[in-house]
Formats: structure tokens, C-alpha cells, sequence
């Protein structure tokens, strides 16, 4: 399966070095563009509030065209109008653009700006729209799904750039066993827009994560290579699949406890996290692609969108 989705797929993950010969990218950055107050010039967040060298990002920065003093208090995100071809609509969104590449040729790592071609190549990909195998789902109203519904994200594939959700799109259409589904709703998670771009061990793109609990969107992206997660992903499945082990797992609602008395040698307990998390909300992106929803009526859990509160009781 990986094969076909890299001999359909692979092409979106090309880039040239400057010898000429293609390489792999491995990740992608990409950055918010803010609007200047001052004179409306577009600003973009990696160039201009990102010491690149340091690793830090910038509390104050400048505009580059009139040079006055900003942070993200007094700066608003530029917008970016497109047609979403699976919604059959005009959706306006954050702008975001690409700023570096980080790519594997010969066996050595590289980062670059990327060139004309790579802008060309993520304007062929947008052209092609998004895979149309799967129902779009729009983002619900919730307690957690502010965030991106606020800069026009309002289905979940608008969480993706295309060429990863086109791949994870074909890698779903050719998979039949169910042990490849768990796959892909690790993956899923994992490869959204929330994957956001961190500091560490001396270089820009080497650590950063989705942070837990909310489907928050940072100012710098890292567009991982989902393919090459897929990969990971497949064989970690595999070596689970080769333990010998014996368990019974369920799901179930504790009022509705379907197992017999005195059977259980053990019972860990995991609570419900009040308004930390909120599982539906939090769910639906890796169970969009599952087709399998939470009913969340029974959901213990305190959400205002679904007139969900805490009672404090005193006695």
C-alpha cells in the first residue's frame, strides 16, 4: 500500500538541490502573514519576528516597509481567498506561506528557501483540489473548536495542506484491513495544521507537537512528510501485531457496565477531565477519517456549547 501511495503520491514530496537532483523533503515550514497597522504592508512572521539563529521568536519586531514597532497584540492575520473544490465553495482563510524546506538527497540532510519550482509545485497541487473520497465534515460549533473556525479552518480538511491530506486520502481508499485503519487515525492526528514548529537541539523544525487538549493553530507550521510517517506508523503497527500477549479491551459508558460481578482483578480509572478535555470535540479529526462518530449525549464532560456545567453541591 505505502508503495502505491509513494508511485501516486511521491511527486507532491520533490524538491531540487542546487546540483539539479530531486531530494525528499522531510518537512516544510510554514508562516503566518500579519497585516501592519500602519501602512497595511503584509508581513511575514518568519522573516521579520523569528531570530532564525537564536531560535527564538521575537516579542517585538518591526515592519519592513515603514519600520514601526509591533507584536502580535497589535497585528492582524492577512487573509487568503480560494475555491475548496470538495465544498464547492469560496473559503477565506489565514494566509500562510512556505519559508523553508528541509530535504534529504544522497543521504544528507539540506534546508533551503524554496525557489520558483516549489512555489509551482504547491500551486500544481492546489489545482488538482482535494480528494474527493471522503465526505468533508464541518468543524462543530464547541468549547474547543474556536480557534480554527475563527480563521476560516471550518472543515476538518482545511486542517491539512492538500498534498498531505491528498496522501492520507489515497493511503485510506487502499486500505482494507482494519489493523491499517489504526494507522491512519494515528497518523491523521498526528500530520494536522496543529503540528506547530519548535526550537530545539539547535535547529528550527526539529521538535514541536500538537498541544494537547485544544485544537490550537500556531504562527509557524511544520508540514510533515506524511508518507514517510505512514511508514514509521506501519512498522510500529507491525511490531506490535508480532507480541504475544492476551487481552480483552472494551468500550463502554460505566453506566452501563456490561460485565459480570465479581470478575475484575483490577480496575484503573481513568476520570473524565471536566472542562480540560473534551473528547468529542477533540476526536473528530481522526474520526472523520474513521467515519465513525461520538455521540457525545452521555459525554461527561462540562461544555457551554452543549449546555454541559459543573453543579457544586453543598451539603
Amino acid at each position: 500500500i505505502l508503495r502505491q501511495v509513494e508511485k501516486e503520491c511521491g511527486w507532491m514530496y520533490e524538491t531540487r538541490h542546487d546540483d539539479g537532483k530531486k531530494g525528499k523533503i522531510n518537512y516544510v515550514i510554514w508562516s503566518d502573514v500579519f497585516v501592519c497597522p500602519e501602512c497595511a504592508s503584509e508581513i511575514v512572521f518568519w522573516e521579520n519576528a523569528v531570530d532564525i539563529e537564536d531560535g527564538k521568536v521575537l516579542e517585538q519586531f518591526q515592519c519592513p516597509k515603514c519600520t514601526a514597532s509591533l507584536s502580535k497584540r497589535n497585528v492582524e492575520r492577512s487573509g487568503s481567498t480560494s475555491f475548496d473544490s470538495l465544498i464547492g465553495e469560496a473559503v477565506t482563510q489565514a494566509k500562510q506561506v512556505p519559508v523553508r524546506i528541509s530535504y534529504t538527497v544522497g543521504g544528507k540532510r539540506f534546508d533551503k528557501v524554496p525557489d520558483a519550482e516549489d512555489l509551482r509545485l504547491i500551486q500544481t497541487i492546489d489545482s488538482k483540489g482535494a480528494d474527493n473520497t471522503l465526505n468533508p465534515k464541518r468543524i462543530p460549533v464547541g468549547d474547543k473548536t474556536g480557534e480554527p473556525i475563527r480563521i476560516g479552518l471550518t472543515y476538518v480538511h482545511h486542517l491539512y495542506t492538500l498534498r498531505n491530506y491528498n496522501a492520507l486520502a489515497k493511503f485510506r481508499s487502499l486500505s482494507k484491513s482494519s489493523k491499517f485503519w489504526f494507522v491512519l487515525s494515528a497518523v491523521a492526528f498526528r500530520i494536522t495544521k496543529r503540528y506547530g514548529l519548535t526550537y530545539q537541539s539547535g535547529s528550527w523544525g526539529a521538535g514541536g507537537g500538537p498541544t494537547n487538549g485544544t485544537h490550537y493553530i500556531p504562527s509557524l507550521i511544520k508540514e510533515l512528510n506524511i508518507i514517510r510517517m505512514l511508514g514509521v506508523a506501519v512498522n510500529k503497527r507491525q511490531s506490535l501485531d508480532s507480541r504475544a500477549f492476551e487481552a480483552c479491551i472494551a468500550s463502554q459508558s460505566a453506566s452501563k457496565f456490561e460485565v459480570c460481578d465479581n470478575s475484575l482483578d483490577y480496575i484503573f480509572i481513568d476520570p473524565p477531565f471536566g472542562s480540560n478535555l473534551n473528547y468529542s470535540e477533540l476526536n473528530l479529526v481522526w474520526e472523520t477519517w474513521l467515519n465513525v462518530f461520538t455521540n457525545n449525549e452521555e459525554e461527561a464532560v462540562e461544555n457551554k456549547t452543549q449546555k454541559k456545567v459543573c453543579l457544586n453541591i453543598a451539603r
